[in-house]
């Protein structure tokens, strides 16, 4: 069908018997059933500019005292050094602070920490930056999940997609394992409160719109600055923005939901796809229904919107419980539209039933589903440069063989666990690819439910 990638053509022919793709089930429940992904060749140079193999490097952080990281509330004081590969250090002894970071990351043994810089610093080549993100990836034994996102959200074309790199963490002498260090939202974020200290300053009551903001879904009723609108999404702000922006903001959207009622009509599709950049809410989805992102429209999606332009989707973040890496939803398994049918999407499926949009999401998988040769060599080939480190890491996380929650599958071996996650986005890909023709036909009810009546854990 002309809408389908190239998937079939480029593998055709390579698949092996199916097989079970792991060695036990997590979490007592099945696992998914997967067929061997072809062995493909190591992806090519264009699309190593795009998403370079790991070259992993060495941080360690001293705090003051010796104080320890204990709360995600209170930074620590301490000093920050960053060792290429090569052992050359690029940043020797820079002052920061660290804190901790995340939701149920954050109780895990290998905990996620957040740094902030007095001044912007460039670490490994990445855009200088304030705050830096270490992820610690402790649940995905592959460690490979959120490089693979973001690599995929890159080739999509999504803008301020985190730049990351992997590196190994000595805190206070502790040697922690590997970790992924990440820019996370914040050149975009750095870029909307340069525009909004200049426009806020400007307006006070004014009827019209043109604020700049990023803001979350987020489903979570512990967040500061948390609204509703009226059809039920829930959004959160910075802890930092006043009651005025988050109301005029509120009120902006409450607008745009009405218009999603009439969406028919010709006046009201042009204004949406004017007040909207639907190209990167079509890229975004992929990527994220590419990985059944248990996250996605529940926490975790990020949207901006600079002055005198359209609300944008992105950057992409949090895909720990993506990619099959979860034993409580649906999402596990590959076949199925997870994202499109979850229930607090209904937005995109009032889309999807316009056949612009629809179209829009068809080409888009057409680019993408071409890619997934790539993103199968590029799995491999990443956790070969992850080799030497991971095996430190599991020395020090011996939890190859144990239930991490939420794993769907323990394979027993990190070669496994690679293993698992190739299989199981090659038959995604497939499934997708088989069923992306009819993506619009996505029932009745724009408000129905999805696979799940609760949101996914915190983390």
């Amino acid at each position: 069908m002309k809408y389908q990638s190239s998937i079939k053509t480029v593998l055709s022919g390579l698949l092996a018997v199916s097989v079970l793709a792991a060695c036990g089930g997590g979490g007592g429940s099945d696992p998914p059933e997967l067929q061997p992904a072809p062995e493909v060749a190591a992806p090519p140079a264009e699309f190593l500019e795009t998403c370079p193999l790991p070259a992993v490097a060495q941080i360690r952080i001293e705090t003051d005292e010796h104080r320890p990281v204990v709360d995600k509330e209170n930074y620590v004081s301490a000093s920050f050094r960053v060792s290429e590969p090569a052992q050359t250090p690029s940043i020797s002894d820079v002052p920061m602070k660290i804190r901790g970071r995340g939701n149920t990351t954050w109780e895990m043994p290998k905990q996620p920490y957040l740094l902030k810089f007095d001044d912007k610093v460039s670490v490994l080549g990445m855009s200088a930056n304030k705050k830096w993100v270490l992820l610690a990836n402790y649940s995905d034994k592959s460690m490979l999940r959120n490089a693979l996102a973001f690599c995929t959200a890159r080739l999509m074309g999504l803008a301020y997609t985190p730049q990351d790199r992997f590196v190994e963490l000595t805190l206070n002498g502790d040697y922690l394992g590997l970790y992924q260090i990440t820019n996370k939202d914040y050149e975009v974020r750095d870029l909307i409160e340069k525009q909004g200290k200049t426009y806020f300053n400007e307006v006070t009551n004014t009827s019209s719109f043109d604020d700049p903001f990023l803001i979350e879904i987020n489903w979570r009723t512990d967040e500061d600055f948390n609204f509703v609108t009226t059809s039920g999404i829930g959004f959160s702000f910075d802890s930092d923005s006043n009651a005025a922006q988050v109301r005029r903001v509120r009120g902006w959207l409450d607008d745009l939901e009405t218009d999603f009622g009439n969406l028919a009509s010709p006046e009201t599709w042009a204004r949406v796809s004017t007040e909207m950049d639907l190209a990167s809410l079509a890229n975004l989805y992929l990527v994220n229904e590419l990985a059944s992102n248990t996250d996605a429209f529940y926490s975790s999606t990020y949207l901006y919107r600079f002055r005198g332009g359209p609300l944008a989707f992105g950057p992409v973040w949090d895909f720990d419980l993506a990619y099959g890496n979860v034993d409580y939803e649906s999402s596990r398994y590959p076949e199925g539209w997870y994202v499109r049918d979850m229930r607090w999407a209904w937005y995109l499926r009032a889309l999807l039933r316009q056949p612009a949009f629809a179209e829009m999401v068809r080409q888009r998988w057409a680019v993408l589903g071409a890619q997934v040769p790539h993103l199968l060599g590029y799995v491999r080939a990443a956790a070969g440069a992850l080799d030497e480190a991971q095996r430190r890491n599991f020395v020090r996380w011996p939890i190859l063989e144990q239930y991490v929650w939420p794993n769907s599958v323990v394979t027993g071996s990190y070669a496994g666990e690679v293993d698992f996650l190739r299989d199981w986005l090659y038959r995604r890909a497939q499934w997708i690819d088989d069923n992306i023709p009819w993506i619009e036909q996505t029932g009745d009810d724009p408000y129905g439910g999805g696979p799940s009546d609760s949101g996914p854990a915190d983390d």
